[in-house]
């Protein structure tokens, strides 16, 4: 019998040690949910350690509890410049996701830290502007 309460005892505390770890949240890059203007948006990337030197792009995922739809703009930040501009559309409460090229902010054999910076508009109206979204800083090698 205690052989039986101890295997389960293992059990259970080995299914709550791995409740604590979940694949593509604990590790992303995130702004985490902000509210801008009334617009309730977050940025991730898929990964927030060291990008290895064999990886060719940052994957983006934008997400809206808006009752609208919205346009954006998504930037490579660099602490100093902007890299790598992307425009598209998110639907009301929706999810895009995007790959931005390594290749196109950073070049062969070197390496930085860097943020995703999204700007959020009015759907089709780039005068229209509800607020920017950073992520936390990632490193990326070439």
């Amino acid at each position: 019998m205690k052989k039986v309460l101890m295997i389960f005892a293992v059990f259970a505390l080995t299914l709550g040690g791995l409740s604590f770890f979940q694949p593509g949240q604990a590790f992303a890059a995130t702004s985490g949910w902000e509210t801008h203007s009334g617009v309730k948006a977050k940025v991730t990337t898929d990964r927030s350690g060291d990008y290895p030197s064999s990886d060719t792009y940052v994957g983006v995922n934008l997400q809206s509890q808006y009752s609208q739809k919205l346009s954006y703009m998504i930037f490579i930040n660099d602490g100093t410049h902007f890299w790598a501009e992307r425009r598209g559309s998110i639907d009301a409460y929706g999810s895009v996701d995007r790959n931005i090229l390594i290749s196109d902010f950073l070049g062969k054999g070197k390496s930085g830290n860097f943020t995703v910076f999204v700007k959020f508009f009015k759907y089709n109206d780039y005068d229209y502007w509800y607020g920017d979204w950073e992520t936390s800083s990632f490193r990326v090698s070439r």
